[in-house]
């Protein structure tokens, strides 16, 4: 800063950015403020608004700014009213800050981001969407699940990466083989249940198609907010009771026998009965690094997690290559 002083129109250009953004931000607060919670635009809100702290970070680099990006895509992704995919949006750039920027977010501290975005993948991918969406979904989150894990495995959690990338593969795979989804599976049984929970899904996400005013503009700020202003405590109403509903339907879904996990990852004891004749390696390259874990004996009480790392991608392949034969030699 002390070199930018010697230069009055860099740092004029510097204060005036620094207004605009500042300006910005304020707008944006202005705009949460005054809509109601339970509005089904308030996750939008909440986003432009990290975004907006996330941009004075860029270009300043206050920590501040960064902690308020994080806590304000976190609001907009627990916005129970809101648009799911925007609400999974929000959770995608929270983990998104958490990867990009690991020397100010440990490993342990990002878990909750990414357990927030498969928590909501699901549930965007398979409710109500065609499969065009399904597939444009995926390709926002494919690199997301990658990140997950080697954080997990970073955090000596490696029940939890293991359950998140199970979650991942069986969604993929689901799509890729046309599967049936979990609302098909809960149709054939409980049909008058998977219809009502497909009508309230889709109920939400016509709630969260309404525009929201351009606040940026010059001169739109006090107009365009008040009348936006969410005299729509009427809407804010419609929405929680809608978002209360969703959530009541998908408890019921989970009582009933057979869909405990109805939309969620399955967890690590349910999986480990794939060991039940034998140990299963499970092998995850990222970025030229390998992590293969050892899952043992599922009929232990604690079931031994075993995870190496491999540095390179040949080291991996040569590693494939002995197990396998390994493998041949024991059949």
């Amino acid at each position: 800063m002390s070199d930018l002083r010697l230069d009055p129109e860099a740092w004029n250009s510097i204060v005036r950015s620094l207004n605009d953004i500042t300006n910005a931000i304020l707008s944006h607060q202005k705009a949460v403020e005054l809509t109601p919670d339970g509005h089904a635009l308030k996750a939008t809100l909440f986003n432009n608004l990290a975004e907006s702290f996330h941009t004075r970070f860029q270009r300043f680099r206050e920590q501040s700014d960064f902690n308020s990006a994080i806590r304000t895509h976190q609001a907009a992704s627990s916005q129970s009213s809101g648009l799911p995919s925007i609400r999974l949006h929000a959770a995608l750039r929270w983990a998104r800050l958490c990867s990009e920027y690991t020397e100010l977010v440990s490993a342990p501290q990002s878990l909750p981001a990414y357990e927030r975005v498969l928590e909501l993948m699901p549930q965007v991918i398979w409710l109500g969407q065609n499969i065009r969406h399904r597939y444009q979904e995926l390709s926002r989150v494919g690199y997301c699940v990658n990140d997950a894990a080697v954080a997990a495995l970073a955090s000596n959690n490696i029940p939890r990466a293991l359950e998140w990338l199970e979650e991942a593969r069986s969604v993929v795979w689901s799509q890729i083989l046309q599967l049936r989804t979990p609302l098909d599976d809960l149709s054939i049984q409980y049909p008058e249940m998977a219809k009502k929970l497909e009508n309230v899904s889709r109920a939400l996400d016509n709630a969260g198609s309404s525009s929201i005013p351009d606040v940026m503009q010059p001169g739109s700020e006090s107009q365009s907010l008040k009348t936006f202003a969410l005299g729509t405590e009427d809407q804010a109403r419609m929405h929680r009771a809608l978002a209360l509903e969703y959530e009541q339907l998908i408890g019921q879904v989970r009582q009933l026998e057979g869909f405990e996990t109805f939309l969620r990852p399955r967890r690590l004891k349910e999986l480990v009965a794939a060991a039940t004749n034998g140990a299963v390696a499970v092998l995850k390259s990222y970025e030229g690094t390998c992590f293969h874990t050892w899952v043992l004996n599922p009929s232990e009480t604690v079931v031994r997690l075993h995870t190496q790392v491999v540095f390179t991608m040949k080291e991996w392949l040569e590693y494939c290559i002995d197990y396998g034969l390994w493998l041949w030699s024991r059949s």
